[in-house]
């Protein structure tokens, strides 16, 4: 009895023991497996990105054959990258992509002038005017389109200050530097506003790169414009200068930009009335009309 039991525990340990090896080698195996399979679907992804079309990859290698081939005066290609530079929203590669844009939106204008001015019949507005106008709309087209970028920009950064300021005061009240404040409120403001976070990103690039923090404070100011970011530069130099706490200066700051921002709502709100008044004429007026005369114009007709 004894030797059957003995038997049984050594059969059921070694079933045991073999079930623990094939579970570890079966998990290994599928572990590999799914390696392999992520490897395959991220060549494949790989090879479908290289493979598709990009349209702005095409304008930049039209820009660049532009650049490259001196058809541009250097005084003109000086002049617009000044006017690319002021906008930290754009990286290097923008120019090449502007110059590109500039020339496919310039060919496609003259081609319609040349359409409409030799193989269609018509007035001076279709005749005349449309081949004149449209080459020189496709010239500022371009500029057009990254002005009304530009505006967005900087909507966007006056939108996320105050959040950008509220995350600052809690920095400062911790302790932090200014510096490694800056770099917290950029990576927390990825996620709530890139706008603001690509402001603190290029101003804690120039405070590495340059050793006078009043010059990158007052390159914060200047590279926006805005009146947030001028009380802002302003707020850190003092600081600099006084070693004033910038706790209690960012919350004053803060507190007054959304009273500004506040005051900025109401106003809206107390221009809704007239904005109202012309579709309240045009299309609710003259339903009410039909509502009361409606009835009226019937029995006289009968």
């Amino acid at each position: 009895m004894i030797f059957q039991v003995s038997i049984g525990i050594a059969l059921f340990v070694s079933l045991l023991v073999l079930g623990m090896f094939y579970n570890s080698n079966a998990k290994k195996f599928n572990h590999r497996k799914n390696r392999i399979k992520k490897v395959r679907e991220s060549a494949i992804n790989v090879a479908k990105g290289d493979g598709s079309f990009n349209v702005y990859k095409v304008l930049s290698k039209i820009g660049q054959v532009i650049v490259n081939a001196n058809v541009i005066p250097k005084k003109t290609i000086d002049d617009i990258l000044r006017s690319i530079s002021k906008n930290p929203e754009f990286n290097s590669g923008v120019f090449y992509i502007f110059i590109g844009a500039k020339v496919i939106s310039l060919f496609l204008g003259l081609s319609c002038a040349v359409y409409l001015f030799f193989f269609r019949s018509g007035g001076f507005f279709s005749h005349i005017f449309l081949p004149l106008a449209l080459p020189v709309l496709g010239m500022m087209l371009p500029d057009l389109v990254l002005s009304l970028i530009h505006k967005n920009y900087l909507a966007g950064v006056e939108k996320g200050m105050p959040q950008a300021l509220d995350l600052l005061i809690i920095c400062a009240e911790s302790g932090m530097p200014v510096e490694v404040s800056m770099i917290r409120v950029a990576r927390d403001m990825q996620q709530l506003n890139k706008d603001v976070a690509n402001e603190f990103r290029l101003t804690v690039q120039d405070m590495q790169l340059i050793s006078d923090r009043y010059e990158v404070f007052r390159q914060l100011a200047r590279r926006t414009g805005l009146s947030v970011m001028k009380q802002l530069s302003s707020i850190l130099i003092q600081s600099l200068e006084t070693g004033t706490p910038l706790a209690e200066a960012f919350r004053t700051l803060s507190e007054d930009i959304k009273q500004e921002e506040m005051l900025r709502y109401q106003t809206r709100a107390a221009q809704l009335p007239v904005f109202m008044t012309v579709p309240m004429i045009v299309l609710i007026l003259p339903v009410l009309f039909i509502v009361v005369l409606g009835p009226v114009a019937v029995k006289f007709m009968k």
